[in-house]
C-alpha cells in the first residue's frame, strides 16, 4: 500500500490586538496559533502586556502568559507572520531539520550542556554513603557501570568480580583519581568460569591486558586441577584473551579489541601503530603514566587473528581434515553474482543456446599497482596460509619466474604502454618487489582467488600469465578486461580480450578501435556500485538509446543499413575483417589536395594549349598563402607565450621575424595582383608602404595602438584568400579559386583534426606515465616532464588555431557533433541533428561525401554498441540478481552440511557444540542475506515487468521474517511499488557483498 508523507506544518499567524483602558492603560494580547488539516485552528500561546501611563509619564509594563483563552471578536490589528517551513527529508517519509537547524536548536542550550558534562567530575547527586550497603566512607566509584553513585571498597570487590576490565576511580579529597582492581585486591581465576578452583596454580600478579578501554594491570590465577587442567594458553583463550606468547603468558589482548580493530581497519583502512597509539591516549591522555610499548606483540597477534578468522570463516575448522588440508585459494572470499560451478549456474547450462551462453561468463580485470613496493631487507619470514587465498603459492611462482628470465617482452602497441616500459624502467633497483599484479571480478570488484603475485621488475607478460592462468582454474567462459598472450588449450575455455576504459585511452588508435570494451558484444556496462541502482539506470538508459538508435538508423537507406550491419557482424565474429569503429585515417591530406590540383592544373593548360600565367600555379599561390597564414599564428603564439617587459634580445629576435614574414608576404602580393586583381584594386592600396618598427614590438601600454598599426604588424596583416572576400568578389576570382581553396581548406581541417589527435594521445600517455613512474620520484624528474608536457602543449594550440581557421573558412561544410556536456561514451546522446534526413534521401546515398559518409558510419556503429551494450546489462543485471541469490542459498546449505562432519573424529562435545552452533549461525546469515537481497530486487524487477521464477517465495518469507523479532529483512517489510514509484531502499547490497555476509562475528 502507498504510503503517504505528512504535509508540511501551515503557516503559524501572530495576531495582535491593543485595547485601550480607561485608566490609563493599554493592553496588547499577543495571540499565536497555528491551523490544522481539517481546516481548525488551534491556540498556542496567547501573552497580554500591560502599558500603564501615570502621570509622571514614566512607561510601566508587565506581562502574562496563558495556556486557555477565549477568542474575542473585534481585534484592533492583526497581521499574519510567515515561519520558514522545515524542509522535507526525502527518505523515511517524516519531517526532519536540516543539520543547520539543528545546531540552531542547540545553542540556546550551550552552557546547560557542558555544565551537565562538568557535573559529572563531581559526586553528582550521590552521597558519600554506598549505595550498596549504605557505609558512609565509600569513595570509589566506576567509569563503565550504569550508575557512578560512590560505593565502598568491600563492594567494589563483590560487584566486579567478573568484570576485571572496568575503570575504577578513588576520591582524593578534591578529586577523583584513576584507580585499579587491581591494587584492591581483586584475583581472576581463570578455568572455572570465575569460580573458586579447588587446586589453583601459580598465576602472574601483574598481567598486563589490552582492552578497547585502555591498557589493564590484573592479578590472574591458572587452574591446576589435573583432570581438567588446560595449559595457560587455553585458559585465557577461552575467557576471550588472545595470549601473545605461549609458553609463559604475561600479555594478552581481548577478542573485542582485535575485532574492533579488524573492523576499523577494513572499513576506514586505519593502521595499526595509529591505533596502538590511540590506546596509550585512552589509557592516560596526559602520559604521566609510564606503559610498556607492546606494539610488536600487537602486530603479531592482530596477523594470527586475521590468519584464524580467515579459517574460521571459510569452514576449514568444520573439515577433519583441519587446516593442514587447506587448498589452493580455499580462503578467498568467493563473489555471489559471478557464476560458480555447482554454486549458483543452472542446470545443463553447457548445453545453452549460444543467444543465452554468455550470461554465464566471467569477466576478469587484470593490472598491476606499481605503488606496492618492497625494499630489500633481507627479512625472514613465516607464511602462514602459503596460496590458501588471494596470493599465489610462493616457491611454485619463483620457479616459474627463473625459467622465464630472458624471456623478452613484445608489444604490438605503438603507445609505449606503461605495462612494457615499466619493465624496464629504473628506480627498481635495491627493491625486492616492484609492485603487484592482480586479477578481480570485473564486474563486481572482488578480489579472484589465486590472482595476485609480486612483480619483480615490471609488468612482464610471463608474471601476469601465471596468476591469471592460476585463478582460471575451474572456470568455463571468460572475458579478460585487458589484453593478456597467453596459449590455451582447453576446448572448454574461451577468452576474449578486451581494454577497459580507464586504461583504452592510453593506447594507440589501433587498440582503442579493436579492444574498446564499449565495442566487444556481451560485456554489458562494467560501472555502477548497487545492483539496484545499476538495473534502474540500466533499463532507462537501454530504452532511450534504442530510441536513439532507431531515430538514427531512420535516416538511412536500408541498404546501406544492411551494408553496415553486416560489416559490424563479421568484425565481431573475425576482428582480422575491416573494423566498423575505425575511421579511415588514409583520407585526404593536405599534400595529397596540393599534389591531386597540380596535376589538374597541367592537364588543363595542356588540353588548353596554353602557358601558365606565372611560375606559380594558382594552388601553389593558395597554398603559399595557407603557409603565411600558419606563420602569422605562429608568430602570435609567441608573442602571447612572452611575458612583459621583453628583453633587448626577445625584441631584436621578434623583429626578424616579422620583417622576415612581411619580405615574404610582399613577394606573395605581387602574385596576388596577377591571380586576384580584384583584391589588387579594392584592397592593397595603403598597406604597402607600411613595415614593422620598434613601435610595434608589444610592451605594457599595447592597448593604447590605434588599428592601423594593428594591422602593419605582419603577423596580423590581413591575406585576403578568397574565403576572406565578399561573396560578390569571390565570385569574380578567375581559375577557381574559391573551389581549390576549398579542396585545400578541408584538407587543412582533416590534418589539423588528425594531429590533435596524436598529440592528446600523446599527452594522455605522458599524464599516465607520470602518475605511475614520476610521481614521488623527485622535483627533477617532474620538471623535466613539465617541459615536455607544455612542449606538446604548444603543437596542440598551433594544430587548434589551424583547425579554426580552416573551419572559419568552411563555414558551408559544417556538420553536426558532440557539444560541451562532459558525459561518458556509455551515457553520451547524440545531437538531434543526426536525426534529420537529408533532402536527397538519405545521408548513406551513393554520391553524397566520402568522408561524412565514413564518420556516419563510424557514428551509427557507435551507437548501435550504445544500445546493445545496455540491453545487455540490463539482461546481465537479472541473471546476477538470481546468481546471486542462488549462491547465498547454496552457501546456506553448505554450511549445514558442515555441522557435524568432525563428529567422528574424536572431537570434544563442547566444541562439537560450537560448531555446530557457527555452522547454523552462518547458514542463518545466509539465508536472511538471500531474503534480503530478494525483497530489495523483486518490486524493482516486478515493477519493469520482470518476474522471475526465482524470486517465487522470497517475498512470503521476508514478510514472515518482518514477524519474527529480530529477523534479518526487517528494514524491507513494507517496502513495494505502486503506480511507478520507485519505494525507498538503503542500497547497500554491495557492502553485504564485499562485508558483511563474511563477517559474521559479534
Amino acid at each position: 500500500m502507498k504510503r503517504h508523507r505528512d504535509p508540511p506544518s501551515r503557516p503559524k499567524k501572530l495576531k495582535v490586538r491593543i485595547h485601550e483602558g480607561a485608566s490609563s492603560t493599554t493592553s496588547i494580547e499577543h495571540l499565536r496559533y497555528s491551523k490544522t488539516k481539517a481546516g481548525r485552528f488551534n491556540q498556542l500561546s496567547r501573552e497580554v502586556t500591560v502599558l500603564a501611563h501615570p502621570e509622571d509619564g514614566s512607561d510601566q509594563s508587565s506581562s502574562a502568559q496563558e495556556s486557555d483563552w477565549t477568542d474575542e471578536e473585534e481585534p484592533v490589528l492583526e497581521f499574519e507572520h510567515q515561519e520558514p517551513e522545515p524542509k522535507q527529508c526525502k527518505k523515511g517519509g517524516g519531517t526532519r531539520y536540516q543539520n543547520t537547524q539543528k545546531l540552531e536548536e542547540w545553542l540556546p542550550l550551550h552552557d546547560s550542556f557542558l555544565d551537565e558534562i562538568l557535573r559529572l567530575d563531581g559526586f553528582g547527586s550521590s552521597t558519600s554513603n554506598c549505595r550498596s550497603c549504605g557505609n558512609e566512607d565509600s569513595l570509589y566509584r566506576c567509569l563503565d557501570c550504569f550508575t557512578r553513585s560512590l560505593i565502598c571498597q568491600a563492594c567494589v570487590l563483590t560487584d566486579h568480580s567478573l568484570q576485571p576490565l572496568h575503570r575504577i576511580e578513588l576520591w582524593n579529597g578534591q578529586h577523583f583519581e584513576k584507580h585499579s582492581l587491581r591494587s584492591l585486591g581483586l584475583t581472576l581465576q581463570l578455568g572455572h568460569d570465575g569460580a573458586v578452583c579447588p587446586y589453583p596454580a601459580d598465576g602472574v600478579d601483574d598481567f598486563l591486558l589490552i582492552d578497547v578501554t585502555g591498557i589493564h594491570r590484573v592479578s590472574v590465577e591458572y587452574c591446576g586441577c589435573q583432570r581438567t587442567s588446560l595449559p595457560k594458553y587455553a585458559q585465557l583463550l577461552r575467557s576471550s584473551w588472545f595470549p601473545a606468547s605461549f609458553k609463559r603468558p604475561g600479555t594478552a589482548f581481548t577478542f573485542r579489541l582485535l575485532n574492533l580493530f579488524h573492523q576499523l581497519t577494513l572499513q576506514g583502512k586505519t593502521n595499526l601503530y595509529d591505533f596502538w597509539l590511540t590506546l596509550l591516549r585512552v589509557t592516560d591522555n596526559s602520559s604521566l603514566a609510564s606503559h610498556s610499548f607492546h606494539y610488536k606483540d600487537f602486530v603479531r597477534v592482530m596477523r594470527l587473528w586475521r590468519h584464524l578468522m580467515m579459517l574460521k570463516r571459510a569452514g576449514r575448522g568444520h573439515d577433519p581434515s583441519l587446516s593442514s588440508g587447506t587448498a589452493q585459494g580455499e580462503l578467498a572470499v568467493g563473489c555471489p553474482a559471478c557464476p560458480h560451478l555447482n554454486g549458483n549456474l543452472p542446470e545443463e547450462w553447457e548445453d545453452a543456446d549460444s543467444s543465452i551462453a554468455w550470461l554465464y561468463a566471467l569477466t576478469l580485470a587484470i593490472d598491476a599497482n606499481f605503488r606496492l613496493k618492497l625494499k630489500k631487507r633481507d627479512l625472514i619470514d613465516v607464511e602462514l596460509a602459503p596460496g590458501w587465498a588471494y596470493f599465489v603459492e610462493e616457491s611454485g611462482y619463483q620457479r616459474f619466474l627463473r625459467s622465464h628470465i630472458e624471456e623478452s617482452e613484445v608489444s604490438t602497441c605503438q603507445s609505449r604502454h606503461d605495462a612494457i616500459v615499466r619493465s624496464a624502467t629504473r628506480h627498481t633497483e635495491g627493491y625486492a618487489v616492484s609492485g603487484v599484479g592482480s586479477s578481480s571480478c570485473a564486474r563486481h570488484g572482488l578480489m579472484r582467488r589465486n590472482a595476485a603475485a609480486d612483480l619483480q621488475v615490471g609488468e612482464k607478460y610471463c608474471t601476469m600469465d601465471f596468476l591469471v592462468l592460476s585463478t582460471l582454474i575451474g572456470t568455463a567462459l571468460l572475458h579478460l578486461a585487458f589484453p593478456v598472450h597467453m596459449q590455451l588449450d582447453h576446448h572448454k575455455v574461451q577468452i576474449r580480450n578486451v581494454i577497459p576504459k580507464f586504461h583504452v585511452n592510453a593506447h594507440d588508435l589501433p587498440c582503442q578501435v579493436s579492444y574498446n570494451i564499449a565495442y566487444i558484444p556481451h560485456v554489458g556496462r562494467l560501472c555502477g556500485v548497487s545492483f539496484r541502482k545499476k538495473y534502474l539506470e540500466a533499463v532507462r538508459l537501454s530504452k532511450k538509446h534504442e530510441d536513439l538508435f532507431v531515430r538514427f538508423s531512420a535516416t538511412f537507406p536500408d541498404a546501406t543499413l544492411r551494408k553496415w550491419e553486416k560489416m559490424v557482424l563479421r568484425w565481431e565474429k573475425d576482428k582480422r575483417n575491416p573494423n566498423p569503429y575505425a575511421e579511415d585515417m588514409s583520407g585526404t591530406t593536405l599534400h595529397s589536395v596540393r599534389l591531386q590540383l597540380s596535376l589538374e592544373e597541367q592537364a588543363s593548360d595542356s588540353s588548353r594549349r596554353r602557358a601558365p600565367q606565372h611560375k606559380m600555379t594558382a594552388s601553389q599561390f593558395l597554398h603559399s598563402g595557407l603557409e603565411l597564414e600558419e606563420e602569422q599564428r605562429h608568430i602570435r603564439l609567441h608573442i602571447a607565450n612572452l611575458k612583459a617587459p621583453l628583453t633587448a634580445k626577445e625584441k631584436a629576435d621578434l623583429q626578424d621575424k616579422r620583417s622576415s614574414l612581411r619580405r615574404r608576404v610582399g613577394m606573395w602580393r605581387s602574385i596576388q595582383a596577377l591571380y586576384m586583381p580584384c583584391v589588387a584594386a579594392q584592397f592593397l592600396d595603403g598597406l604597402t608602404g607600411l613595415a614593422d618598427d620598434g613601435n610595434n614590438i608589444p610592451e605594457d601600454d599595447e592597448d593604447d595602438e590605434d588599428d592601423n598599426a594593428t594591422r602593419a604588424r605582419s603577423e596580423t596583416m590581413p591575406l585576403h584568400l578568397p574565403s576572406g572576400l565578399p561573396r560578390s568578389l569571390r565570385t569574380t576570382l578567375p581559375y577557381q579559386l574559391d573551389a581549390k581553396e576549398l579542396r585545400l581548406r578541408l584538407a587543412q581541417a582533416h590534418d589539423s583534426l588528425s594531429e590533435i589527435r596524436r598529440q592528446r594521445r600523446v599527452l594522455q600517455g605522458l599524464t599516465e606515465f607520470k602518475k605511475r613512474n614520476v610521481s614521488g620520484t623527485g622535483q627533477r624528474a617532474n620538471t623535466r616532464l613539465r617541459a615536455l608536457y607544455n612542449r606538446f602543449n604548444q603543437k596542440t594550440r598551433r594544430a587548434a588555431e589551424r583547425y579554426r581557421a580552416a573551419r572559419c573558412a568552411l563555414t558551408d561544410i559544417t556538420g553536426p557533433g558532440r557539444g560541451e556536456e562532459d558525459v561518458s561514451k556509455g551515457r553520451y546522446e547524440m545531437s538531434w541533428i543526426w536525426h534529420v534526413g537529408s533532402n536527397g534521401g538519405g545521408v548513406g546515398e551513393e554520391g553524397s561525401d566520402a568522408g561524412y559518409h565514413e564518420g556516419l558510419r563510424v557514428e551509427w556503429a557507435k551507437s548501435r554498441a550504445r544500445a546493445q551494450r545496455w540491453r545487455e546489462e540490463v539482461q546481465l543485471l537479472e541473471e546476477e540478481m538470481r546468481r546471486a541469490v542462488a549462491y547465498l542459498e547454496w552457501k546456506a546449505n553448505w554450511w549445514r552440511s558442515q555441522a557435524y562432519r568432525r563428529v567422528d573424529t574424536g572431537v570434544p562435545q563442547d566444541v562439537q557444540h560450537g560448531l555446530a552452533a557457527y555452522a547454523f549461525k552462518q547458514a542463518g546469515v545466509m539465508d536472511g542475506l538471500a531474503v534480503q537481497f530478494a525483497s530489495h530486487w523483486l518490486p524493482v524487477l516486478k515493477a519493469n515487468k520482470v518476474f522471475p521464477k526465482w524470486g517465487e517465495g522470497h517475498i512470503s518469507r521476508g514478510q514472515a521474517a518482518c514477524d519474527t523479532p529480530g529477523a534479518v529483512a526487517t528494514s524491507d517489510c513494507e517496502s513495494s511499488t505502486v503506480d511507478g514509484e520507485e519505494p525507498h531502499h538503503d542500497d547497500s547490497e554491495t557492502e553485504h557483498l564485499n562485508n558483511d555476509y563474511i563477517d559474521l562475528d559479534d
